[in-house]
């Protein structure tokens, strides 16, 4: 499955957004990840755009460094809300300590509503945070086929909650 991450260079210094984990060491948990900020000149994007650096939060990027996302849209009361799940697929990898049917962890990252190409702070409500166990839910399945499999949907994933 193609990446749809931009690559990018780590710089010394970068804002942090929040983010919930599903790990291999312990249960699910906000924490925070770097993001790369760049400018957003071409699309007049008010946030600019943020590209999160995921890596840091994988204890196993030695034995498999690619990480795998997929865009995944929630609709809710009539509104739709937007997320970016990360994870890896490969066979040295650690069972997940939540979903002990998935090797590596999860990280959900929300999306901004006003361009869901950019990451936005996740704002740790208990809303927020069910909404996100519920997509760690749904596309749970998804990941596991993909893990076993080497195919995942290029297409958003969409659910009702």
């Amino acid at each position: 499955m193609p990446s749809t991450r931009v690559q990018v260079d780590p710089a010394p210094t970068h804002p942090v957004l929040h983010c919930r984990v599903y790990s291999t060491t312990r249960d699910p948990h906000y924490t925070t990840t770097p993001v790369n900020c760049k400018p957003d000149d071409d699309h007049h994007n008010p946030l600019g755009l943020r590209f999160p650096l995921v890596e840091s939060l994988y204890l196993d990027g030695r034995s498999q460094s690619y990480i795998h996302d997929a865009h995944v849209e929630v609709t809710h009361n009539g509104r739709t809300y937007a997320f970016q799940v990360f994870f890896k697929r490969g066979v040295a990898l650690v069972p997940n300590h939540y979903a002990p049917d998935l090797v590596s962890g999860v990280v959900i990252m929300k999306l901004s509503q006003v361009d869901n190409s950019t990451v936005v702070n996740a704002r740790r409500s208990a809303e927020e945070r069910d909404m996100m166990d519920f997509v760690f839910e749904q596309i749970r399945p998804k990941i596991g086929h993909f893990q076993a499999n080497k195919y995942f949907t290029k297409k958003p994933l969409k659910f009702n909650y």
